[in-house]
């Protein structure tokens, strides 16, 4: 399923699978993800959507207390097919 991806979805979910907890989880956020990744903005949140519609990643917005938001939550999906 990976090898149907952009370039830059592949690199954005190896990117997150290398950041994920025991529960798969992480929170980076897309800032983060595309100076990291050396991309766009853009580009990464185009990779995460691509990423979400092939059912690899899972996205929660998240909020803080005082209602701010925060970085979102990312939690990987299936990757058996990987």
């Amino acid at each position: 399923m990976i090898q149907n991806l952009s370039d830059n979805a592949t690199a954005v979910y190896y990117y997150l699978k290398a950041r994920t907890k025991r529960n798969s989880e992480c929170c980076p956020s897309v800032r983060k993800i595309a100076k990291d990744l050396n991309i766009s903005r853009s580009t990464a949140f185009r990779a995460i959507k691509e990423l979400e519609i092939a059912g690899l990643l899972i996205r929660e917005n998240r909020h803080q207390k005082h209602g701010g938001q925060c970085s979102n939550l990312y939690r990987m999906g299936d990757d058996k097919h990987v």
